[in-house]
């Protein structure tokens, strides 16, 4: 198809530049700029003299003006020499985007693609015409952008600290998250004493200060750091940690072990009914089953009733895990403190082999443990965070750069209104008639 040469009547935001000729090669336009206005020393102010007599033309590349598959801008940045300071410089384009090849135009159709939901690199650049690495890198620098001009947060007084996978092969990173105001403090890759460091140096001494208390899952290497680095703050225990590895470790393990029990006896009804019944004994146990709000209710307590009166074993532990509940909601710590004490002797002489072993585990995070009714704090907003962080790995087919997945994370979690208000600083050059696409109607 050939086009041929159209003169274009939209302003442009192209200032201290004016255009000065347009090119036409198969189907991409080339415009070209030169400069309009007296050279200036950005170090002093005073009038700059130009450096060499050749001009670099740095070409630019913008959103496509129809009918023209792509658009370059052609600029002609003078070299400097400022006779009053000494300083030489090169002529600054201030509708460049951040020292790339693109014009802010380009950037911001970019970035506010990228902004959509479910949004990835590779279907913005198969959308935009461009080549993934370039709206990778153009993405980049906002990201960094965005995030350079983000305050400390003030006021945090409760936090959490967690890992989640980045790969396969037990490849994990560490999160940490204010639970005061939702707010992504620290990403880094693995979740080792030397990764988990520099979240302690990252912030004032103020911030650091006002910390109180910090949620996490019984990880060694995370309650070591904070133990040495931060004695003033409260480490405590999450409690649907705690219940994920009672049911894991205790319920589990004494439900298949019965299961197994009814299959070497020859009773496949009670083998089957045991090994169906994961979930149904996590559920709470009602005084009068006829209570039940709904047909289904009923049938799951009658269910349950009948499985505890099945095996002591199974009984046991399920009461147990009642009481372990029940203990979280104390928030008298002496109190808490002597009735968990209690559950630990009456596990360890329970005569049940993994009830006995978890209840030898837990003693040594007892002062964890019972920082909880003291801190009525959890893990469940991180947990909720992390959910939103698998949806963004999952959305991307994965991320070649940490460093670029972990800046996608502390963005996506900042506020709305401070995210506008960077917006709004960032893209002010911009041009309101090449960022709105044209929308052309079928006529009938």
């Amino acid at each position: 198809m050939q086009l041929h040469p159209q003169s274009i009547n939209i302003e442009l935001p192209c200032k201290p530049f004016a255009l000065s000729g347009q090119k036409v090669l198969g189907l991409d336009l080339h415009l070209f700029f030169d400069p309009t206005e007296q050279l200036v020393c950005p170090d002093c102010g005073a009038n700059a003299v130009i450096h060499a007599k050749a001009r670099a033309r740095r070409p630019l590349q913008s959103i496509p003006i129809a009918p023209y598959r792509r658009t370059f801008w052609h600029i002609a940045n003078r070299r400097g020499w400022c006779g009053h300071c000494g300083f030489t410089f090169t002529e600054s384009i201030p509708f460049q985007f951040k020292g790339r090849h693109v014009t802010l135009d380009l950037a911001k159709k970019i970035c506010d693609d990228m902004d959509e939901p479910n949004a990835n690199i590779r279907s913005t650049a198969r959308r935009l015409g461009l080549s993934e690495d370039l709206v990778r890198r153009v993405y980049d620098e906002f990201l960094r952008h965005v995030l350079s001009l983000v305050p400390e947060p003030t006021g945090v007084k409760a936090i959490a600290i967690d890992e989640f996978s980045i790969l396969k092969g037990h490849r994990y990173a560490t999160l940490v998250v204010g639970l005061d105001n939702k707010r992504v403090l620290h990403t880094c890759e693995g979740r080792t004493e030397q990764s988990v460091a520099p979240f302690f140096s990252r912030y004032s001494n103020e911030f650091y200060d006002n910390l109180e208390c910090v949620s996490m899952d019984q990880n060694h290497t995370y309650s070591k750091q904070f133990s040495e680095k931060l004695p003033h703050v409260s480490i405590v225990s999450d409690r649907f940690h705690m219940s994920q590895n009672y049911t894991k470790d205790v319920i589990d393990k004494v439900r298949l072990r019965v299961a197994r029990t009814y299959k070497r006896q020859g009773d496949d009804e009670g083998y089957a009914l045991f090994k169906r019944s994961k979930y149904r004994l996590f559920t709470s146990q009602r005084k009068d089953p006829s209570l039940a709000g709904s047909e289904r209710e009923l049938d799951g307590q009658l269910l349950l009733r009948k499985l505890l009166g099945m095996n002591e074993d199974i009984n046991t532990v399920v009461l147990m895990f009642e009481q372990l509940r029940a203990l979280y909601e104390i928030q008298d710590e002496l109190v808490m403190r002597m009735q968990w004490m209690d559950w630990v002797s009456m596990a360890e002489q329970s005569g049940i082999a993994e009830l006995e072993n978890f209840a030898r585990r837990k003693r040594k995070h007892t002062n964890q443990i019972v920082a909880h009714a003291t801190h009525q704090i959890s893990s469940g907003i991180i947990e909720g965070m992390m959910n939103k962080i698998k949806v963004i790995k999952r959305a991307a087919f994965g991320f070649r750069s940490f460093d670029h997945f972990f800046m996608r994370i502390q963005y996506a979690f900042l506020p709305q209104q401070l995210k506008q208000q960077v917006k709004r600083e960032l893209w002010s050059n911009c041009s309101e008639f090449l960022i709105n696409p044209l929308y052309h109607v079928k006529c009938g």
